[in-house]
């Protein structure tokens, strides 16, 4: 039996915020309190969650960081489309296509070299990526089928630009970059409990944690399902492409 992985960087504010709410109070009804919540990984944890409902707050009370947020996540989640687009074509059993997608997993790894990229920063590296294909990667686009979702990348990138090029919004701005440091932050302090508990299983054995694996992977598999749902919902580009 193991723990479930899950991808943080795909839920949005709420929902993230939500689900190591849930964890919380999982660690604190399904194990003996002094198991967990006395570790040092447990103590930074439980800080940075009060920092990120704290974060999450502000936010709220920001017009224009919900506009920002809203518009980051949804480039954000176009993104993520044609990336694992391209990933998954690596194992197609078309040699052409499984070729393609090779050198379009170079030229976005090119750009983007980190996970954790400031606004501005993702911004420049969308249009750089973007240029690069117009330019040298069209047949690999096209043998892909993804012209349609590089198309609404640079639609909703741009509309990101133009929102966080208003002077206006730049306290909103430094708000919601707080809260994607913040998500970070308590992302690795899960995983630090994570593998807490790991080390605990290797050193005691799995029967005491059973039932606590056992009710976080329920947690897991319903966020995992958020997740799926929502990429279902946004599945028609072509109904997004048609309002512009």
């Amino acid at each position: 039996m193991r723990i479930d992985a899950i991808h943080f960087a795909k839920l949005r504010n709420e929902e993230h915020y939500q689900f190591h709410i849930e964890f919380d109070k999982l660690v604190e009804n399904a194990l003996d309190k002094d198991i967990l919540t006395k570790s040092h990984e447990y103590i930074a944890y439980y800080s940075l969650l009060i920092d990120e409902g704290i974060a999450l707050d502000l936010l709220k009370r920001s017009v224009h960081s919900s506009e920002i947020a809203e518009a980051d996540e949804d480039r954000d989640a176009v993104f993520h489309a044609i990336n694992e687009n391209v990933k998954a074509t690596l194992y197609d059993f078309n040699p052409h296509k499984k070729q393609a997608a090779g050198r379009l997993e170079m030229a976005i790894s090119e750009y983007f070299t980190h996970a954790n990229m400031a606004f501005d920063e993702e911004t420049l590296a969308i249009n750089n990526l973007l240029q690069d294909i117009n330019i040298n990667y069209q047949n690999e686009i096209a043998a892909l089928g993804l012209a349609d979702l590089i198309k609404l990348l640079r639609i909703k990138n741009n509309y990101f630009n133009s929102l966080s090029n208003d002077f206006v919004i730049e306290t909103s701005r430094r708000t919601l970059f707080r809260m994607k440091e913040v998500r970070q932050s308590i992302d690795l302090a899960y995983a630090n409990i994570i593998h807490r508990v790991n080390v605990m299983i290797f050193v005691n054995g799995i029967d005491y944690f059973t039932f606590f694996i056992k009710q976080l992977n329920l947690l897991i598999k319903a966020y995992r399902e958020l997740i799926t749902e929502r990429r279902g919902s946004n599945a028609n580009v072509d109904e997004v492409l048609a309002e512009h």
